[in-house]
């Protein structure tokens, strides 16, 4: 949250995740004025069970740095393919889903893939949803959506459901912020940096501590 500030510039468009630490965050940023910044939400909307939503995740950090923020008025996850394409082709959706063509840098967290993990307490997936990505090699989660051990976007039957974005778009940006912190996420952090998404890490030592035992078991 103090670092944050000085890792944007004016003119800068901001992808913002949702999640506990992200908001966590958006509660404690440093306020700084940034010009020119835009905050675009990546993630559609979901029902936290930890009092907060994806929309105020976007939107706080925008007003601390007197921003424009864009936020996705969509659910993170709808009841069919159909919907989810119907909702997409909205003039007003497509709008604000274009501008997530334009972020330069993100800010994330990974999720983890235990069964009270955020993505199955929000209702994005249920336990056979999990057991089943999980069957195939996922390690983690970047704004909502699998990846396996290499990083890598792993695609299943939720994602035809979901709006937002897919990892591929933040993999490679000029500064993608990772922010997460526990022993269940150690894989997925691990993953995470793996696949390039991040060029900067917030965490604790434990945590730390833990990717790097993980990355030296690796190359011994």
């Amino acid at each position: 949250a103090r670092c944050l500030p000085d890792l944007l510039e004016p003119g800068d468009t901001l992808g913002v995740a949702s999640g506990q630490t992200v908001f966590t965050l958006s509660e404690h940023v440093t306020r700084r004025a940034v010009p020119d910044l835009t905050v675009v939400q990546m993630v559609g909307a979901v029902n936290s069970p930890y009092g907060f939503d994806s929309e105020s995740c976007a939107s706080r950090i925008a007003a601390a740095f007197g921003g424009r923020c864009v936020n996705l008025h969509v659910p993170a996850i709808v009841s069919s393919a159909a919907m989810a394409e119907a909702l997409q082709r909205e003039s007003v959706i497509a709008a604000q889903l274009c501008e997530l063509d334009h972020i330069n840098k993100a800010l994330f967290a990974v999720g983890s893939c235990e069964i009270d993990s955020h993505i199955v307490t929000s209702g994005i997936a249920g336990p056979e949803d999990l057991a089943d990505y999980r069957a195939r090699g996922a390690v983690g989660l970047i704004c909502s959506r699998f990846i396996d051990k290499a990083g890598n976007h792993l695609p299943g039957r939720l994602d035809e459901r979901m709006i937002g974005l897919t990892p591929d778009k933040i993999r490679g940006l000029s500064t993608g912020i990772l922010v997460s912190s526990g022993a269940e996420k150690i894989v997925g952090m691990a993953a995470a940096l793996q696949g390039g998404y991040a060029t900067h890490l917030f965490t604790d030592l434990p945590t730390a501590a833990g990717i790097v035992e993980l990355g030296n078991a690796a190359t011994s």
